[in-house]
């Protein structure tokens, strides 16, 4: 008779152990675990632990937040940069992109990007590599990508003579190098854990055990409600033993249809008995108190898991505790968003934003653009006396007549009658005031009435001469300050119009830290950071671009606990004939105030030493001759005031005659 095949879980316990990564003799890769299937064992305890699986797919949704979005303070080229973010590759973009291989460096503690280099030096796609498809060496040079690594090696002859154990599917990558842009590379990202350098192991790794204890309940759950009167229970019949085997199959599979699975729960069991004779007796193989053992159980598992994953409420992520840890509490959710947030979100958002802007940095996008924002919070819990404190009756009545389906009568608020004078040229301003009565003049500015204040006041002849004869002065004051530095364009050749301010007045990390350096060769990694307001893996990056392109070349010394800078060389640009400078241009019409149309005649270039040295001279008239150039400017197309005129300063390249 022939033995019955008896087939187990497809996916071995690691809960019990931590995975080791070792090269194997006449393998040119070192296995991902045991059987080279960690990461789907990762995989199969996400999609089969419902707890497990919300705290995952929450933590990459509080990580993603609302999205990139462009620094208020950067200053780069925004077209270059939407361009890249809309086309990272031909099926996504960056916010897609960066919003999965977020989850998959939550889930399996690493991602890997692919990056497809142009002839340009510039990547022409960047791609995620799903990262159970990859496999590297020790030294993590060199990556296989496939996605047959964990299929029945021993089902096909095939298999077991391929050199190097490698799937017919394979795909061989170098790793990511900034000094060869060529071709295709894998760009490994992963989180730091003491136990492993080639692969990485997912934050959660110490709660494996809790996590699979959950499936198997569940599991043994699901069996005991299917099953009904299953492997728990023993019946016994005491009329004698059945003459053959098949009968007795019969009376078994009789029995669990009439007694066991869902579909029976509640049904009524008929007994026919004979009588004076013994009824079948049933007997119960489970301790009396299993179900309690069973919440205990569940409750150990869920602290587990989230201590494991770092949550100190499962609120968080839809989990209600009854006595476990945290609470249930508005207050206590409040407080533990805020630790979660502080100590889990922001340095993981930071460290994806420094990701991301790298990618983007190989783009020739600098200056860190992009960062991430954090979700909003649920929110302060206002009762209508906290409303009733801080909200004004102008708002509150437009609550009312929107609640009642009113239609407000047309008032004008005090507070839209200032805004509306404060934007208005002087000449449009001084007219509606000259409309107004006194009172209604005080009324705009908060003052209480007058009781001869109901009439109009008479109107001046003439406007006071006060404003204009200052914006002259002031003009004048600063034309005169503009002809006494620069240098005539007639005496140079422009080579090249470059961009406007906007586009080239920071100076890049890039020329900071060469700047830096060279005044002084011997710096701390986190001084250098300090200096500049970024991070100390910021600082390392720039380094390399800079050795890369010869630029820089430093070595690291440890002293007194701190990473030191030794520069051994840098190489200085060539002396050439060409010189940057700024000239003021814009349009030339009629509509030009005095100022401009004497910058636009004087046909004067300037270095940026000496505007920004005009700039300062400039603090007791609050003007920002970079910002606001020749002052404030009317719009007829809007019909707005704005704080600069048309013209703008213009980045040029010349040399002198």
């Amino acid at each position: 008779m022939k033995s019955k095949v008896i087939t187990f879980s497809k996916y071995p316990l690691y809960s019990n152990e931590t995975p080791l990564f070792r090269e194997q003799k006449g393998q040119k890769y070192v296995s991902n675990g045991k059987f080279n299937d960690y990461p789907d064992y990762l995989s199969y305890l996400y999609n089969n632990s419902g707890i497990h699986n919300a705290i995952v797919s929450g933590k990459a949704k509080y990580i993603y937040g609302k999205g990139f979005q462009v620094k208020k303070d950067w200053l780069g080229n925004t077209i270059q940069l939407e361009k890249v973010m809309n086309s990272i590759n031909s099926y996504q973009t960056l916010d897609e992109l960066s919003r999965k291989k977020i989850f998959e460096k939550t889930l399996y503690g690493g991602a890997c990007y692919l990056i497809e280099w142009g002839v340009l030096g510039k990547p022409i796609s960047v791609t995620l590599q799903p990262y159970n498809t990859v496999r590297t060496d020790k030294e993590c040079k060199t990556f296989w990508i496939s996605k047959n690594w964990t299929r029945e090696m021993s089902a096909s002859t095939k298999w077991k003579l391929s050199e190097g154990r490698m799937p017919s599917d394979v795909i061989e990558y170098p790793c990511f190098n900034i000094t060869e842009k060529t071709g295709k590379q894998i760009l490994f990202i992963k989180d730091d854990n003491p136990a492993t350098d080639i692969y990485p192991l997912p934050e959660y790794e110490a709660g494996k055990t809790s996590i699979e204890t959950d499936i198997e309940c569940g599991f043994f759950h699901l069996n005991n409600v299917k099953g009904g009167f299953s492997a728990g229970t023993m019946v016994t019949f005491f009329n004698g033993a059945v003459e053959n085997e098949e009968e007795q199959d019969e009376i078994d599979r009789a029995f669990k249809k009439k007694a066991s699975g869902t579909d029976n729960a509640g049904e009524i069991l008929m007994n026919f008995q004979m009588p004076n004779t013994t009824p079948p007796a049933i007997t119960s193989l489970r301790s009396n108190d299993l179900d309690k053992q069973y919440e205990q159980l569940s409750k150990d598992v869920m602290t587990k898991t989230l201590v494991a994953h770092r949550v100190s409420n499962g609120l968080l992520f839809g989990i209600k505790e009854s006595n476990g840890i945290g609470g249930n509490t508005r207050a206590e959710f409040d407080l533990a968003w805020e630790h979660f947030c502080n100590t889990y979100v922001k340095p993981k958002q930071q460290e994806e934003c420094e990701d991301v802007n790298y990618i983007l940095s190989l783009y020739g996008i600098g200056g860190e653009p992009l960062e991430l924002i954090v979700l909003d919070p649920i929110g302060l819990e206002l009762t209508t006396e906290d409303i009733l404190k801080v909200v004004d009756q102008d708002t509150i009545a437009d609550m009312v007549y929107s609640k009642l389906g009113l239609e407000k009568p047309m008032l004008i608020k005090t507070d839209d009658m200032l805004t509306t004078i404060n934007s208005a040229s002087p000449l449009v301003a001084n007219k509606i005031l000259d409309s107004l009565t006194t009172n209604e003049i005080r009324s705009i500015i908060k003052l209480p009435a007058l009781p001869t204040g109901d009439i109009i006041a008479p109107t001046l002849a003439t406007p006071a001469p006060f404003n204009k004869a200052f914006m002259k002065f002031q003009d004048d004051t600063i034309l005169a300050k503009f002809m006494e530095i620069g240098e005539s364009e007639d005496n140079f050749e422009i080579v090249l119009e470059v961009g406007s301010y906007d586009e080239f007045a920071v100076q890049s990390d890039e020329e900071k830290i060469v700047e830096i350096l060279t005044k002084n060769k011997k710096l701390s990694v986190k001084d250098l950071a300090g200096l500049l307001k970024i991070s100390e893996n910021q600082v390392y990056k720039i380094l390399d671009k800079l050795m890369a392109k010869n630029t820089l070349a430093v070595k690291y010394v440890e002293r007194n606990g701190k990473i030191q800078i030794e520069v051994e060389e840098v190489t200085k640009p060539k002396d050439i004939e060409l010189l940057t400078k700024w000239k003021y241009t814009g349009p030339k019409d009629s509509k030009n105030r005095d100022f401009c149309a004497t910058m636009l005649g004087a046909k004067m270039l300037y270095t940026r030493a000496e505007i920004d040295s005009l700039n300062n001279d400039m603090q007791d008239f609050n003007t920002d001759v970079w910002k606001y150039k020749g002052g404030w400017y009317h719009d007829p197309a809007r019909d707005v005031n704005v704080p600069q005129c048309r013209h703008y300063w213009q980045n040029v390249i010349v040399r002198r005659k």
